[in-house]
């Protein structure tokens, strides 16, 4: 092999492996969790409009028997970026909230790094966080029940 093509591989080989992407492990503290009963339900999304459509980028369901003294902590992996996270206390598994007659929230839910007041539903921009490449995170919900 001549020496530009050796360096031109060589080269090659560091801007792949440069450019990999690497998932960080980001930890979800969940707090506030009113019920040992249903399920645990948690939703990634990564803009506005899937959030809007209820279309998760990522959604993982566990059992509550992590929860203790109302908190539960789990973990994720997502590659940097900015995404939102909601929470939903699913207290009769059917995977979606329920609503009274008259609209209000009949389950217990939160948002990352957001603290819920009052009756609107929060925009996208209001629970985003951004993951860096490299970084070691926490995420908080707490939880609103209505």
């Amino acid at each position: 092999m001549s020496l530009v093509k050796s360096f031109l591989f060589s080269a090659l080989l560091l801007f792949v492996f440069d450019s990999v992407v690497v998932a960080q492990n980001i930890e979800i503290v969940v707090s506030g969790v009113k019920s040992g009963k249903g399920q645990a339900l948690i939703a990634v999304f990564k803009d506005q409009e899937s959030y809007e459509k209820r279309e998760p980028f990522i959604g993982l369901q566990f059992d509550k028997s992590k929860i203790v003294d109302g908190q539960m902590t789990t973990s994720i992996e997502l590659e940097p970026g900015v995404y939102g996270i909601s929470f939903l206390d699913d207290k009769n598994k059917n995977g979606e909230m329920d609503n009274n007659w008259i609209g209000i929230p009949k389950e217990g839910f939160g948002f990352s790094n957001f603290e819920h007041k009052g009756f609107k539903k929060p925009r996208f921009d209001d629970f985003q966080i951004e993951i860096m490449e490299g970084e070691t995170r926490s995420i908080v919900i707490k939880m609103k029940y209505m």
